[in-house]
Formats: structure tokens, sequence, C-alpha cells
């Protein structure tokens, strides 16, 4: 009798301590932080926003990002909420202000999700932008936004 409930209860244990949110081993840092480089400068950026949109087949995460350094720079991605992984962002576009570049999209990405719940995100990514003869390297892009309350958890069909 008591092996049966030993069973149980370490079979309960096992089961409760297991996550539907399984990032591989890795896990969100517990500070909001967010840099790479453009062009070989360093930048640090702020989270300014993010959100998840109902679009066909799912729902999308977009987040927004903004570097006050001068000249303000800011960069948004989307992807599908949820997905992880290598090379899963569907959209990144790069702005800088006061040089007069307005919603680039990237020629080039080269990226990996390791955290996309509802709990925040954690990726790094590499990037390139062209603006007429110009092109815009983004490199060491390192992103992980802890998200100040927990977003609706929905399910991935």
């Amino acid at each position: 009798m008591k092996s049966k409930l030993l069973f149980v209860l370490c079979t309960c244990f096992l089961l409760l301590s297991c996550s539907n949110d399984d990032n591989n081993g890795v896990s969100l840092d517990p500070e909001t932080s967010i840099s790479m480089k453009i062009n070989g400068v360093e930048y640090d950026f702020q989270n300014t926003g993010y959100g998840i949109d109902l679009v066909q087949g799912g729902h999308k995460l977009t987040l927004w990002m903004m570097s006050y350094d001068n000249p303000y720079k800011d960069i948004i991605i989307s992807l599908k909420f949820k997905k992880k992984g290598k090379n899963v962002i569907d959209v990144i576009s790069y702005t800088s202000y006061e040089e007069q570049i307005v919603d680039l999209q990237s020629i080039s990405l080269t990226d990996e999700v390791f955290v996309n719940s509802q709990n925040g995100f954690k990726a790094e990514f590499e990037a390139v932008f062209q603006n007429g003869e110009e092109l815009i390297i983004i490199s060491e892009g390192k992103i992980n936004v802890v998200y100040d309350e927990p977003l609706i958890d929905f399910e991935i069909n």
C-alpha cells in the first residue's frame, strides 16, 4: 500500500513539475534587456510595447523596441505567438528617425527564438537592411523581454 501511495505521489509531482512552456532549458533573464550592434556601434534599446493580434492561421506577436541614442532608432519584430526555433521571425523592420530612414524591411535575417511565451520573449538575431546603396547591418542582436503581466495564453492550432 505504501509503495502504491509513493508511486502516485511521485507521478503527481512529476506531472505538476512539467510545463507546456518548454524552452529547452533556456529561461528568461529576470530583467528586460535589448542590445545590438548597428554597423559596428553598440546600442541599448528599450522595450516600448508588445501585443498579440489575431491573424489568419493563429496569433501574431509584435514587439516594439527603441534606442534613444542620437539618432533615435526603432526595431519592430513580428512572428507567430509561441513559435520558437531557428529562423522563425516573420518580419523585422528598422527605422532611424534623424537619418530619415523609415520602416526598412530586412533583406537578410538569421534568428533563433528561445522563449516565446505568455511571460516573455528571448531571442538572438542578425539582419541586413538596404537603404539605397547603403547597407545597415545589425549583429549580435540580443532580446530578453519580460512582460509586465502575462499575456493571455492562446492555444496554437
